[in-house]
């Protein structure tokens, strides 16, 4: 993507997580923003957003990261970053900014993915449109990240539901 100042921008996952890079002139991508996070949700699907470029010289970033998403604002000239974790645990993807407030589709154990509205000055999160309504926390299993190690020292992280219900008991015997 082109900055309002005429800079290419691309995702990379040179450093094994999909961060923003800046193209310089020699073609060598020079890193916006370095964070072992994916700040890109499936970057071969066409359309998706998790970055844009603000009047104010900043970039507002959204990552992922096991259950947790994060809204990074970058002031481009000097680097200096503001971080605000989010009252989500997944990112469709899909995102545009309109003035000062990005919206993103985006979910979380008690809401399902629904329309929000960030405040990019101070990451503050509202509902714009509801999916459906919320559930109540004690009928739904909160997500627990389990990480399993491989071969590449990364690791590989999957999501635990552990059984959950305050209407429902199990059995002596479970």
């Amino acid at each position: 993507q082109w900055s309002p100042d005429g800079a290419l921008y691309v995702l990379s996952d040179r450093n094994n997580w999909w961060n923003l890079y800046r193209v310089h002139g020699d073609g060598d991508l020079h890193p916006v923003f370095e964070i072992a996070e994916e700040c890109a949700s499936t970057p071969w699907n066409f359309g998706l957003r998790s970055y844009h470029f603000s009047a104010t010289q900043t970039v507002a970033i959204l990552s992922q990261h096991q259950a947790t998403v994060s809204l990074h604002r970058v002031h481009r000239p000097d680097g200096s970053v503001k971080t605000t974790t989010l009252d989500a645990t997944s990112f469709s993807g899909t995102s545009i900014l309109v003035g000062d407030s990005l919206f993103a589709v985006m979910g979380n154990q008690t809401r399902a993915f629904s329309v929000m509205r960030i405040d990019t000055s101070d990451g503050s999160l509202s509902m714009v449109a509801p999916d459906q309504p919320p559930a109540s926390i004690g009928e739904i299993s909160p997500p627990q990240p389990v990480n399993f190690p491989n071969r590449s020292g990364r690791g590989l992280v999957a999501y635990l539901y552990n059984p959950a219900n305050e209407n429902y008991e199990g059995g002596a015997t479970e």
